[in-house]
């Protein structure tokens, strides 16, 4: 998340209007806790750090698909 004036802005478009129900996933190469929390703090629906394989990517859509 280069920057977290972009975590802020999307976490706050996660909020509300359209975007409300729609789960927005922060996808960084940095993996550490106080980025995660930053991320959830923000609104996102979930945290994918990098490198991520497919599977992680599979399991995250099909998490979203049941909830």
């Amino acid at each position: 998340m280069p920057g977290l004036q972009v975590g802020l802005a999307l976490g706050r478009l996660a909020r509300r209007g359209k975007l409300k129900a729609s789960p927005i996933v922060a996808v960084t190469a940095q993996s550490d806790m106080t980025t995660q929390n930053c991320a959830m703090h923000y609104g996102f629906s979930a945290f994918l750090s990098k490198p991520f394989t497919e599977g992680e990517v599979v399991e995250l859509i099909r998490h979203f698909e049941a909830s």
